[in-house]
């Protein structure tokens, strides 16, 4: 439309809808500081009956570099890690 455009690819989120679901965004790099968390720990995926999975969060400096979950209904959580990537969110707030 002749305007220019800049698109920001460190928050482009995706998603695969197989069983289990899997859900990314941001950099996944095994050689940046992460943390993983089982879907056990969801209240969520246990009252669903689908506690099997895991979340991990990629972090640098404090903020939310990157995220990737396999598991039941992971495409529900990327929206929020993607915000929070985004926004330059920190990982305390």
């Amino acid at each position: 439309m002749g305007k220019e455009m800049h698109i920001d690819e460190s928050a482009i989120p995706s998603a695969i809808f197989t069983i289990p679901e899997i859900a990314s965004v941001g950099v996944k790099d095994p050689n940046m500081k992460s943390a993983t968390f089982n879907f056990a720990a969801s209240g969520k995926a246990r009252a669903m009956g689908e506690p099997e999975g895991f979340v991990k969060v990629f972090h640098e400096n404090g903020f939310l570099r990157g995220f990737c979950a396999v598991g039941a209904h992971s495409s529900d959580l990327v929206a929020e890690a993607t915000l929070a990537i985004r926004n330059k969110l920190t990982l305390t707030r």
